[in-house]
């Protein structure tokens, strides 16, 4: 579906384009990896880029395609989201988890004293 969006756009956009759909990939794999890598910066690059794209679709005389990028855009972002959000709450249990796990030892080394 964004392969067919992205043959139809203006030759100017398809680098705006593809730098997100790298992005997006590189977010992605960052926030599955337990080091996190560099999410933050790549998320601060994708925020500049998204911005700059957005400004450019006023130059899209199509009002359907515009429409059509601006929901692709968003389908991309509540992808991020959702993922994001998976990956703070499982980070909010193990949390949690270990909170228990802390407290059961020092209960437990209590009890050796």
């Amino acid at each position: 579906m964004d392969q067919d969006l992205r043959e139809r756009l203006p030759q100017k956009l398809l680098p705006f384009w593809d730098r997100l759909a790298s992005l997006d990939v590189a977010i992605m794999e960052g926030i599955q990896d337990s080091a996190g890598g560099d999410v933050g910066a790549f998320a601060e690059t994708r925020s500049v880029l998204l911005r700059s794209l957005c400004e450019s679709l006023e130059g899209i005389e199509d009002t359907a395609l515009r429409e059509e990028t601006l929901q692709a855009l968003v389908r991309r972002n509540a992808n991020l989201l959702a993922l994001g959000s998976e990956a703070l709450a499982d980070a909010a249990v193990q949390s949690a988890a270990g909170v228990h796990q802390r407290r059961a030892i020092t209960a437990y080394g209590a009890q050796e004293s």
